[in-house]
């Protein structure tokens, strides 16, 4: 660490995900579409041009405010441990590229946003902004996925918004030490029927149904060395996914347990089963948790039972009820190796969690409740404006499109949220994700 004095290095233990993150970005087996669909990116155009003083001062401000943004991953004789710097490593990265061809801005956008960040980079969380003359600036925002989620990056955007335009910001912020902490207070205090919860959900585990790489007799890899996706956009565009809302609404259900039970029923008709796992995340739900800007979820695996003949409202019902009771159970030592009963059930059984995964990658809820909603919403689908200063939001090349076998995502759109597939090439194919999508809307037909 140059020019880091070494009394000012923290060394901490890193939470359970960044633990199965380091280890699992470390291993040469893992693939590059891993590794880029875990470096979370955003890009805008600032036109005419950045306050570059203002800029630097609130990328000071946010890393020394959250000390999870200068956090490193190390390897010391086999195992893995935090050091946190007392200074970002790298500060705000300014480079002065003046005017370009439309070719060569995009050129540099996109291998800039794309440039690789091994787990054992000096910097996790990098802004760059990049000087384009006449055609204004750039700022780019980078960081892993092992130290920030969805939350987090909705907390980072508000607080360096309100840092930019010298708002205050009165919460104290969770630490990472904080938060191990916290988590590690959770475990010793996990009443048993959480445990028990999981061991009666989960155990013993159902078979792989007939699907994806089981069907077609191929060997499970696991979904970090999963060579190539495909997507399928428009399961449902936003138009249609606001009627089903409304229909769910109506209903008393939540639209994402309409999608979940939905999407169950389907693959367990296309398998012909009774049950299988279906796996979502469980976000942070403790208040306490509110203004940490790491990473704070959990993967929930779920047994899921399509109730063959039953109405899709009870279906969805009863997975909302389940899931509001499985997230109250998390964290929980039966998820956590290597004596989680659980865990060691899905390693025995050579499984993935992520098999059959439902996923909303952006903490909406945390957006809505945010003060600067609108704000946060424009910066991230459209385009705003300050006085005589212009901030738009600029494409990326899209990210692989999951690390599952088959992902059912709820993304938010420039119109509004809408559905999508993602899929591992070699379980499925474009023309069975098809089939699989007119299957879904069929079935959400019938709320």
């Amino acid at each position: 660490m140059t020019g880091v004095k070494p009394h000012k290095v923290q060394r901490l233990p890193l939470s359970s995900w960044q633990q199965r993150m380091a280890v699992t970005c470390s291993d040469p087996e893992t693939s590059d579409v891993f590794q880029d669909r875990n470096l979370i990116r955003f890009a805008q155009l600032i036109t005419p041009s950045a306050d570059l003083r203002r800029a630097r001062r609130a990328f000071d401000k946010l890393v020394a405010r959250h000390d999870t943004l200068r956090l490193r991953m190390v390897e010391e004789s086999g195992s893995w441990h935090a050091v946190i710097p007392d200074t970002h490593p790298t500060g705000l990265v300014v480079e002065e590229i003046g005017d370009v061809s439309d070719a060569e801005f995009d050129r540099i956008l996109q291998a800039r946003a794309k440039a690789p960040m091994p787990i054992t980079s000096d910097a996790l969380f990098q802004i760059i902004l990049m000087r384009f003359g006449a055609r204004g600036d750039v700022v780019l925002m980078r960081a892993h996925h092992a130290i920030i989620d969805g939350f987090g990056a909705i907390l980072l955007g508000e607080e360096l918004f309100k840092l930019l335009l010298n708002m205050p910001i009165l919460q104290r912020p969770v630490s990472h030490a904080d938060y191990v902490q916290y988590v590690e207070r959770q475990l010793r205090r996990e009443a048993p029927e959480a445990q028990a919860f999981w061991e009666r959900e989960l155990l013993p585990m159902a078979p792989p149904p007939d699907l994806g790489r089981h069907a077609k007799g191929l060997p499970t890899v696991p979904g970090p060395q999963v060579a190539r996706t495909i997507g399928l956009s428009g399961v449902l565009d936003s138009v249609e996914f606001a009627d089903l809302a409304e229909r769910a609404g109506r209903a008393g259900v939540t639209p994402f347990s309409v999608l979940y039970a939905g999407f169950g029923d389907v693959l367990c008709q296309a398998a012909g089963e009774e049950e299988l796992i279906l796996c979502s995340v469980s976000g942070r739900l403790d208040p306490a948790l509110r203004n940490f800007v790491g990473a704070a979820m959990w993967l929930m695996p779920l047994n899921y039972r399509g109730a063959r003949g039953k109405a899709l409202k009870d279906n969805a019902l009863r997975v909302q009820d389940k899931i509001r009771t499985a997230a109250a159970f998390l964290p929980s030592k039966a998820m956590m190796g290597p004596n989680g009963a659980v865990h060691r059930a899905f390693e025995q059984a050579g499984r993935q969690r992520l098999q059959f995964f439902v996923h909303i990658p952006e903490a909406q809820g945390r957006m809505k409740s945010s003060d600067l909603a609108k704000l946060l919403s424009a910066s991230r689908h459209g385009e705003m404006s300050f006085g005589h200063i212009r901030v738009r939001k600029l494409d990326l090349e899209p990210q692989a499109h999951t690390d599952a076998e088959l992902q059912l995502s709820l993304e938010e759109s420039p119109d509004g949220p809408m559905v999508s597939f993602g899929a591992d090439a070699a379980s499925f194919s474009e023309f069975e994700l098809n089939d699989l999508k007119n299957a879904l809307r069929e079935r959400l037909e019938e709320l």
